[in-house]
This record gives structure tokens, sequence and C-alpha cells, in this order.
């Protein structure tokens, strides 16, 4: 992985720890402090199945926190649009999930 990719996903594992401590975030992924602050110096990149509970923490899937990290620049990470093209990114996610987005978009109108 390089520097600019690297640097990306720290940046991605800090917003998907929000507000929450390194303590409090690594309890709540199921691995130790150290590790998650071995993720944030960028000195440990986390495994696949720790890579998804970040993306799930970020409220994305595995594949789009990937292509988010792997992008040379913002505008390389898919942006829907158009509702149409928003919706192929939502027939990839689990029914919860879509049910879940139903509500946050009842909320915001």
């Amino acid at each position: 992985m390089d520097a600019e990719s690297r640097a990306r996903l720290v940046e991605a594992i800090k917003h998907a720890r929000g507000n929450r401590s390194q303590r409090k975030f690594a309890s709540d992924l199921g691995v130790s402090y150290a590790t998650v602050q071995s993720w944030e110096r960028g000195t440990v990149i986390p495994d696949l199945e720790n890579l998804e509970a970040v993306a799930t923490a970020r409220g994305q899937s595995l594949e789009q926190l990937l292509a988010q990290v792997r992008a040379v620049g913002s505008e390389e990470v898919h942006k829907p649009k158009k509702a149409e093209d928003l919706l192929l990114t939502i027939r990839q996610l689990s029914r919860e999930e879509v049910v879940r987005l139903i509500k946050l978009l009842i909320d915001e109108i």
C-alpha cells in the first residue's frame, strides 16, 4: 500500500472511531487498544475482517471503503449523479440496511 493510500486508510479509521476513545473503539471492534493505536499511526494495516468492521462503523460496505482508500483523488470514488445510480448501490445493501436507510431518509424529509 502506498503512502497516500495508507494516509487515507488512517483517516477512514479515525472517522469510523468518531468521538469514541481509542479504547472504546477497540472494545467495540473486539481488538486491543494497541491494535487501534497501530492502525491510527499507519504502522499496521487491519486484516479484511477488521477493515469490514471499520467500513460498517463508517456506514459503508467493505468495497466502498477500499475504493476510497485506493482512490488517487476523491473524484475517483463513485459519486451517484442521479437516483438510479444510487439505486445500484442500495441494491447491494442487506434488507436491514435498506430499512435503516429508508428510516434515515424519512427523518431527512
